[in-house]
């Protein structure tokens, strides 16, 4: 028994006594290509239950009929395996997915793979591999892989979404911080920060927020130039619009009226 076989000799030994028929042989083989890519057996016919639990063996009276009937589960995938004679020796196997309507065929020629119903598989079928290979490219992963791409294709949609969102929200820092020429570093708040990040977290979106604790930060120097902003950052006699009104935190300067002055 060679290696890739594993399994085989075990699942043919319980089934032995079922087999009648060179087509018998072509279903056992197929079974046990299903069941290495990780189908399940739920039973014969096409009539599903929901009591109904996986196995590895074919279910009582699978080949009773003259043509083959057996429900398959994959995941969360139900599949349907059929077969139909056609001409002299030869028999088709569908195999379907039962709610995408997904179907693959493979067509065999029954009479010259099968020569003998018992021993060692490779008296059995002298071509096994090239049969084994013929079953798994044309009946099982037509079915398997398009559904996978499907998955998959989901899914990096979805990280890519996910990615994107974070990227908004996320992304940019919630204050800047920039190099004083001395090599020490200047907060700089982030204000405004929501008009160009709606999603963002920080200050909310007005140029100047009148509500935040810690605009004292931000004061206003000669010529409308705010004091964190290193040396040089602004040009010589360049024009520069202030941030927000100058002197917030200075009390204002003119006398206030005293009580002669307001009833006068």
């Amino acid at each position: 028994m060679t290696d890739n076989m594993l399994g085989w000799e075990l699942l043919f030994r319980a089934s032995k006594p079922d087999i009648k028929k060179k087509e018998d042989v072509i279903l056992m083989l197929i079974h046990y290509s299903l069941l290495k890519s990780d189908f399940k057996c739920y039973g014969k016919s096409e009539n599903w239950s929901a009591d109904e639990t996986g196995s590895e063996l074919l279910p009582a009276g699978w080949n009773s009929d003259k043509e083959y009937a057996i429900r398959y589960k994959r995941n969360e995938d139900k599949f349907l395996l059929m077969s139909s004679h056609s001409d002299v020796n030869v028999i088709i196997f569908n195999l379907t997915v039962s709610e995408k309507l997904q179907v693959s065929n493979l067509i065999c020629n029954y009479d010259d793979k099968v020569t003998s119903l018992e021993g060692e598989i490779s008296s059995i079928i002298p071509t096994y591999k090239s049969l084994l290979y013929e079953v798994q490219e044309k009946l099982i992963s037509p079915l398997i892989t398009s559904n996978k791409t499907h998955v998959e294709t989901q899914t990096v949609e979805q990280e890519k979404k996910s990615k994107d969102f974070s990227k908004i929200q996320y992304g940019r820092p919630i204050h800047s911080v920039y190099p004083s020429p001395d090599g020490s570093e200047i907060y700089v708040p982030s204000i405004g920060r929501r008009d160009l990040d709606p999603f963002g977290v920080g200050s909310a979106g007005n140029l100047f927020d009148p509500f935040t604790e810690n605009r004292s930060r931000l004061r206003i120097g000669q010529g409308g130039i705010p004091e964190p902003l290193p040396r040089g950052s602004v040009p010589p006699r360049a024009r520069f619009d202030p941030f927000g009104p100058p002197d917030l935190d200075i009390p204002p300067r003119r006398r206030m009226p005293d009580l002669d002055d307001m009833f006068s």
